[in-house]
């Protein structure tokens, strides 16, 4: 497997499909993209983009405690909510360019660091 670090982009338009939370792989094949008419998704431009990613522990212990908070957010909104299977939303369901915010981290550097980077060890 290679090991690279997921960008912000890939980050945010990561869903739950593509996390396995038991062996912590995580599987980037599209990325989070801005245009004048919104926010939408696009395929990696080159071959190498599409890659597994391994996730340290810390974030995959994040994402279980994230994902059960969707899943009551989901029930509480029903059909408020937007589903887009996206493992970081904002409450209802659509993709978040706040990620930090939402995590609670002060800087971006910091939720990068949590969830994007993929060292052998996990820590």
């Amino acid at each position: 497997m290679e090991m690279k670090a997921l960008d912000e982009d890939g980050l945010l338009a990561l869903r739950w499909a593509d996390v396995d939370l038991k062996t912590g792989e995580c599987l980037v094949v599209r990325s989070l993209q801005e245009t004048s008419e919104g926010v939408g998704f696009k395929a990696p431009k080159a071959a190498r983009g599409r890659r597994v990613v391994l996730l340290p522990r810390l974030a995959i212990s994040a994402l279980k405690a994230d994902r059960t908070n969707q899943d009551q957010e989901r029930l509480r909104l029903g059909q408020g909510y937007a589903e887009q299977d996206l493992v970081l939303a904002r409450a209802n369901g659509t993709p978040n360019r706040l990620v930090s915010e939402r995590l609670g981290h002060s800087q971006t550097s910091t939720t990068m660091n949590v969830y994007a980077h993929a060292p052998r060890g996990r820590t």
